[in-house]
């Protein structure tokens, strides 16, 4: 993913409401690929 912003010079709530923040958080949605990350945004039941 694409970095929003600086928190140390942007303003974090502007960040946050921003389009680009609206398309990365709908990106992650959308997503269905499991990454096999330790975090992951996409769980899939192994049972």
């Amino acid at each position: 993913m694409d970095k929003l912003g600086n928190i140390k010079t942007d303003n974090i709530a502007e960040l946050w409401r921003s389009e680009k923040a609206r398309g990365i958080r709908k990106q992650m949605n959308d997503c269905r690929k499991n990454c096999e990350l330790v975090v992951n945004c996409y769980y899939e039941n192994e049972y």
